[in-house]
């Protein structure tokens, strides 16, 4: 069957022993021990097997869809081999190729946040690369297969400036997945719900999940959405039981954003969330046993 239901794919990867399914999320691959969005990452929650891939996506200067989160540069890359670089402005994702954001190291230089993240000489991939780097050790070391939630990065403001128009946006990221045949594991998510009205639109059977952050209230930008998504994703405070009620109630999942604490994972399980984006996924993979 074509399009297989995302819940009915957690309940497949845990049936064993009759427990609920709780879908881990290597926010960024897994930024709490390597670089973000690096093919390491992703790599790595991999084989620690997570439920799914998360990762941001913009556009480069000659149309690829690559992963990275910040419509500029991050400032923690560095060009290889200028000195200084660290200093330097930082371009836009959407002034460079692919290949000139290969130029980029963006895994050496240390992140204060994450004082245990691995340091490599890594750059900003395309997603057909991370696709196919997954796709490809699946298939060698004989693991599940993965969720990929990939995250539009568009914004009304950022149109033709920082990115696409959101219809030329969307439709670039919606050919990489199809093209890789990964359509059935993919839920395609934004804070913009101009990119996931485009996304359903040109495909109704995409599974879809509505970003929601702190400022934001839930009911309302579903409202604004005009559809009822697959997923509601929440800034992790905003999670509550009403919430959850509400959301379930709509035959809806919850995924809350990023949760590293464990005992506020604990509690949001408590509160029958129906999976968690995390900077450590190794630390969380207990949760699936709770």
């Amino acid at each position: 069957m074509r399009n297989v239901l995302f819940i009915a794919f957690l309940l497949f990867l845990s049936s064993c022993g009759g427990e609920r399914p709780i879908d881990i999320e290597g926010h960024r691959g897994s930024r709490g021990e390597y670089p973000e969005n690096s093919i390491q990452g992703f790599l790595h929650a991999l084989e620690i097997q997570v439920t799914t891939l998360e990762l941001d996506v913009h556009i480069s200067a000659d149309g690829q869809v690559v992963v990275c989160h910040d419509p500029f540069v991050p400032d923690f890359c560095v060009l290889r081999g200028v000195e200084g670089s660290d200093s330097i402005p930082r371009p836009k994702i959407y002034e460079l190729t692919a290949e000139q954001l290969r130029s980029w190291d963006c895994g050496s230089t240390p992140v204060t946040k994450f004082p245990h993240q691995r340091k490599m000489d890594t750059y900003i991939p395309t997603l057909e690369e991370v696709i196919h780097s997954v796709e490809m050790t699946i298939v060698k070391k004989g693991l599940n297969p993965v969720n990929y939630n990939i995250e539009i990065k568009s914004t009304p403001e950022g149109d033709g400036v920082t990115h696409p128009s959101v219809e030329e946006f969307a439709n670039l990221v919606l050919d990489v997945v199809y093209r890789k045949k990964v359509e059935n594991r993919t839920i395609i998510q934004s804070f913009d719900t101009r990119a996931l009205q485009v996304v359903r639109e040109r495909k109704r059977d995409m599974h879809l999940a509505l970003l929601v952050d702190e400022s934001e209230d839930y009911q309302e930008k579903i409202k604004t959405l005009g559809f009822k998504p697959h997923v509601i994703s929440p800034f992790y405070k905003l999670v509550t039981e009403d919430l959850v009620e509400y959301a379930h109630g709509k035959n809806m999942l919850v995924v809350p954003w990023t949760v590293n604490d464990v005992q506020e994972a604990e509690r949001l399980v408590g509160l029958e969330v129906d999976g968690i984006i995390t900077d450590y996924p190794d630390t969380m993979l207990f949760l699936r046993k709770s």
